[in-house]
């Protein structure tokens, strides 16, 4: 069983909701946090308030490079969650954070390396580009994003250590939507604005390809810390158009997708097993943006 985890990204959508589901568990978790886009703070200070009331959750500001990945530190598990969509706001602050990603996952896999841990590195399906079908183990990833470019140079970082026996999985994930996504994001534009009972226009920005529920995602994640071998490992609904039908329900204007941006699923792919329905999920995020816009007086 694991005790002590490591969570880079714990003030990002993906890495808060797995520190607060391995708190639930009764984990010790150390979270490495950096700077939000400003379009995100007010989420960030819930996040930031709510992880600081757990005794067992301790934090580390990335920016403080001295304090990175102690040698004296003993982790079960990494997971590098160091992205949101909240951090392609702009192309300013993208190249910013690129940077720093870079820096921190080097201090990352050589730590992990020295100490044998365990690295869960969650990576995008952007990194097939929006034309690109996956249809079989040999299709090699063509990015046509900023997004997918990142995150495939990182793979490309993480696997160089590979020969280097580092003990690692990469997850290729989805658009992830539920209580804590990024406010910019469009499903939480649209619960944004039922609350609001505004017609203000929606942004689509994210992948639109596959989307699911960020609970069956973190459960996903735990159970790769305890037991995935290394390897490249996809998330899907195994659903078609499952985008849509939230968006339907949000009623979010979107243009229908042509059947070559639908993405297929290979041998890589595990279709969760824990599986929230959309009308649920939306449900639960709704409730969850109407408490945290309550206590801002929707500003």
């Amino acid at each position: 069983m694991m005790e002590k985890i490591a969570v880079i990204g714990a003030n990002r959508f993906v890495g808060f909701c797995l520190c607060d589901y391995f708190l639930k568990e009764g984990m010790e978790i150390r979270g490495y946090v950096h700077q939000a886009h400003e379009k995100e703070l007010m989420l960030q200070d819930e996040m930031e308030m709510f992880l600081g009331r757990s005794a067992n959750f301790t934090v580390t500001k990335v920016e403080d490079r001295e304090s990175l990945f102690d040698p004296t530190d003993q982790f079960d598990v990494i997971y590098f969650t160091y992205f949101d969509q909240g951090d392609f706001q702009d192309a300013s602050f993208f190249r910013e954070k690129m940077k720093q990603a870079y820096q921190v996952l080097i201090k990352c896999i050589s730590y992990c390396l020295q100490s044998k841990t365990k690295l869960i590195f969650v990576s995008s399906m952007r990194v097939f580009g929006s034309r690109q079908a996956i249809t079989s183990e040999d299709v090699i990833p063509d990015p046509d994003h900023s997004e997918g470019r990142l995150f495939l140079h990182l793979e490309k970082m993480v696997n160089k250590f590979s020969i280097e026996k580092l003990p690692h999985v990469i997850v290729r994930i989805p658009t992830v939507y539920g209580p804590w996504q990024p406010l910019t994001a469009s499903y939480q534009q649209a619960c944004v604005r039922h609350i609001k009972q505004n017609q203000s226009a929606i942004s689509i920005q994210e992948d639109r390809r596959d989307v699911l529920f960020i609970d069956d995602v973190v459960q996903s994640l735990a159970d790769c810390g305890k037991h995935s071998p290394s390897s490249i490992i996809h998330f899907s609904s195994g659903k078609m158009n499952e985008w849509e039908q939230g968006a339907q329900l949000l009623q979010i204007p979107y243009e229908p997708m042509a059947s070559a941006d639908i993405l297929f699923l290979n041998k890589k792919t595990e279709v969760l097993s824990s599986h929230t329905e959309i009308e649920e999920g939306i449900r639960r995020q709704k409730l969850h943006t109407r408490q945290i816009l309550s206590r801002y007086r929707f500003r």
